[in-house]
């Protein structure tokens, strides 16, 4: 919140993305790729393979960006 000592000089700061594109549910060897990249990133070793039964329970959706913007307003944090 940026304050000030008259209301009308009261605001807020932010930071937002607006992503636009195409997604897509994953399946098969394109599933089990984007999770061990996930447990890589998270857990820094991919683990044991997923089993046929906790891999029915997840679903991975893939965004295939178009257009990407971002905005900020004020003084906010890094």
């Amino acid at each position: 919140m940026i304050t000030g000592e008259r209301p009308c000089e009261y605001g807020m700061a932010y930071e937002s993305v607006m992503i636009e594109g195409t997604a897509s549910f994953l399946r098969g060897d394109g599933k089990v790729r984007a999770l061990e990249q996930i447990a890589m990133q998270y857990a820094h070793e991919t683990g044991a393979p997923y089993t046929k039964e906790q891999n029915s329970g997840i679903a991975v959706i893939e965004v295939i960006i178009t257009s990407c913007t971002g905005r900020r307003s004020g003084s906010v944090p890094s």
